[in-house]
């Protein structure tokens, strides 16, 4: 399953999409869009994203179960989003 991250954005995000155009719609809709800058997905291994979202979610003591939850979701998915979204 393709992953894609968006470092270079204002926001950063970790999606899983099935291409880039995909990946992006699904920044712009669910992350944001800042017409001063192009969003640029980066395509990354599936052993980083795991290994990313594994240092985010620290508190969770089976985050392996979680990530392969959502792999089994399916594509298109918001896997991490920028803490300052959060409320």
């Amino acid at each position: 399953m393709p992953y894609y991250e968006f470092p270079d954005n204002e926001y950063y995000a970790l999606i899983q999409a099935d291409n880039e155009e995909k990946a992006t719609v699904i920044y712009k809709k669910h992350v944001g869009e800042d017409d001063s800058a192009p969003i640029k997905p980066v395509s990354i291994h599936p052993n980083l994203a795991k290994k990313q979202y594994e240092d985010v979610v620290v508190d969770s003591e089976d985050y392996q179960a979680e990530f392969d939850a959502f792999e089994k979701m399916g594509p298109n998915q918001v896997l991490l989003i920028d803490g300052l979204l959060v409320n």
